[in-house]
């Protein structure tokens, strides 16, 4: 026997090992995942995490997620001027009128909210969230950028 022949009987015989070990467990695994909180209409609800309680670069990368997530649930980014706050407080027209945060996770270590900014179809970047940082004006080199 050809090492070539070899190979073709032993991956034969764990191929079939695997599809009798995992073909019956499979009921058992797409029912697990039916019943699950996977599928949970609430999954898009806000988080019972208050981010408020982490670093000012960590709050930025959880309200980046939390854009694009309204993004998904609402077909359209916020504009500038709604800013953040639809976030927490959705509006009557909105398409899901569940919040996806606390008012809390919208501010800062410094207390200050944070900006946002919806920037112009074909630019780099669909969006910007930074912090005033620890001098609250904007533009200095201590504001906080998402990446």
């Amino acid at each position: 026997m050809t090492s070539q022949q070899h190979f073709e009987k032993w991956r034969t015989i764990i191929g079939f090992s695997l599809v009798l070990g995992v073909y019956p467990l499979a009921p058992l695994l797409i029912g697990n995942a039916i019943n699950s909180d996977f599928w949970n209409a609430d999954l898009f609800s806000k988080s019972d995490v208050c981010i408020h309680s982490y670093d000012n670069a960590s709050q930025l990368s959880w309200l980046k997620t939390a854009v694009i997530q309204y993004k998904t649930l609402n077909r359209s980014l916020p504009t500038t001027e709604q800013g953040l706050s639809v976030l927490a407080n959705p509006l009557p027209d909105a398409r899901v009128k569940k919040p996806l945060l606390f008012s809390s996770d919208l501010i800062d270590t410094w207390d200050r909210p944070y900006q946002y900014q919806k920037n112009e179809f074909g630019a780099d970047k669909p969006f910007e969230i930074w912090s005033l940082g620890e001098d609250g004006i904007n533009g200095t080199s201590d504001d906080i950028q998402s990446k």
